[in-house]
């Protein structure tokens, strides 16, 4: 029953491409679940003592079938006794680094046995306010209780997670998410409009120019992937695609040499610009054929089912550079895992020079959608200050913090202060270049208290 149970919750998890779908799963397993324990308890007595385990075995079974058969499947294991090469590469990883999943891989919560800190729902049943801030700054179109970038449980009609990812990088960037993990995706490649997949494809040939038209609502593209097919054989010849706007005028066109199209794949034509600048235009893509030899020919893949006789293509454009596009620094191959570098990922402890005192998160949400340069201002909650008591050579204070924080005391920093926090020792921090400071790792009453000694005090008497 237990084998059963974590069967049909694997079932649930799976990718399945609707928040709709993902509930009907997850409803369907637990009842099918609940219904095999009370028949178990029920028949239990009454039954002879082998047929448990054979409807066990038979609802195992099932699982098993569903498992393989379900599409897209997970990435391809290793022995499950020890962990994958590019886990144990981000394991070597220093100081922390935290992970983002996207498609599926390594989902929902991979990277816990491995102490790995992912952007994940393990790490995302958050208080309220850091769900706020998930769903405000990061990505509004899940749920901060199961935060992955998978299109599964999404929110109907929102940003897919990669549009989310790079329409908000600048907070991605702040939280320090250092690596991304994808499958075979590009991650700085995005699509921004594909036809519904079809039930069937058919190889329509390019005897005449076929022509496909494109919504530019989906906004700017720079490269279009057309599925093209050769026979299995090499065509010697030129594949042109043209970009026309409304009006029937040819505004971008690409040319690939026919001799290197792979059979029965996409074929990828660059623009020399964006096509599609202004949203509330239309295009239309012309495919053409010109051969170079005799019976050369090419084919696109067209559905039957669709009343124009277009083709199949999807329409894509390249991040631009200034976001701070990621780097593939590790490819694993055997398990269909590519690891992305994101360079501009802020340590997940910095020093901000700026620092400004606000009333509550409220105030201090606001204030980042203005601030240029997060990693350098930084906000925090008023706290308020329940005593002080300046002695020759000692200070002493009691404060109220709200929030973990640095306690700064605008006094001069020299050599030769000494601090303790609640009794305990701690280090005396040089703030702005010349206060004092005491890092303060919990919100609740402190008291502080700063003691100078001169240097070599001992020494000298």
């Amino acid at each position: 029953m237990a084998v059963a149970g974590l069967l049909l919750q694997a079932i649930a998890y799976f990718p399945n491409g609707s928040a709709r779908g993902f509930v009907v799963f997850n409803i369907v397993a637990a009842a099918v679940f609940i219904a095999l324990v009370v028949t178990a308890v029920l028949l239990g007595s009454r039954m002879p003592r082998t047929a448990p385990f054979a409807i066990a075995l038979g609802v195992t079974a099932i699982a098993v079938v569903a498992l393989v058969r379900t599409t897209p499947r997970l990435a391809n294991r290793y022995n499950p006794l020890r962990p994958a090469p590019y886990v144990a590469r981000l394991m070597r990883k220093p100081n922390a680094p935290r992970l983002y999943p996207l498609e599926g891989v390594l989902f929902p919560d991979f990277a816990a046995p491995f102490g790995l800190s992912s952007m994940t729902n393990l790490e995302n049943l958050t208080p309220r306010r850091p769900a706020t801030f998930f769903s405000e700054f990061l990505d509004s179109g899940v749920h901060p209780a199961r935060f992955y970038g998978l299109e599964a449980g999404r929110q109907m009609g929102a940003p897919d997670a990669l549009t989310e990812f790079w329409a908000h990088k600048r907070y991605w960037d702040l939280i320090g998410v250092r690596y991304v993990l994808t499958g075979a995706r590009d991650p700085n490649t995005q699509v921004v409009s594909a036809p519904p997949p079809a039930v069937s494809i058919a190889p329509v040939p390019l005897t005449t120019p076929l022509e496909s038209a494109v919504a530019c609502a989906a906004g700017p593209f720079e490269l279009v992937s057309v599925f093209l097919s050769t026979y299995a054989s090499v065509q010697p010849g030129e594949v042109s695609l043209d970009v026309l706007d409304a009006r029937g005028v040819v505004t971008a066109t690409a040319a690939v040499d026919s001799t290197a199209v792979v059979n029965n794949a996409e074929q990828s034509f660059p623009l020399p610009a964006p096509a599609c600048a202004d949203r509330n235009d239309r295009a239309v893509l012309r495919l053409r054929f010109q051969p170079r030899a005799p019976g050369a020919m090419i084919a696109a893949w067209h559905a039957p089912a669709q009343r124009q006789p277009g083709f199949w293509f999807r329409t894509l454009y390249n991040q631009p550079a200034d976001l701070g596009l990621l780097r593939l620094v590790s490819e694993d191959r055997a398990a269909g895992v590519r690891i992305w570098e994101n360079p501009r990922a802020a340590a997940r402890a910095f020093l901000a020079p700026a620092v400004e005192v606000v009333r509550d998160s409220d105030h201090a949400f606001a204030r980042l959608h203005a601030t240029k340069d997060l990693q350098r201002r930084v906000y925090i909650e008023q706290a308020a200050c329940r005593g002080l008591r300046v002695l020759p050579n000692r200070v002493e204070v009691r404060y109220d913090a709200r929030t973990p924080g640095v306690l700064t005391l605008t006094d001069a920093y020299a050599d030769g202060w000494t601090a303790t926090l609640d009794g305990r020792a701690a280090p005396v921090l040089r703030v702005d270049g010349v206060f004092r400071g005491v890092c303060v790792d919990a919100a609740g009453e402190h008291r502080v208290e700063f003691t100078y000694r001169p240097p070599h005090w001992s020494v000298a008497l």
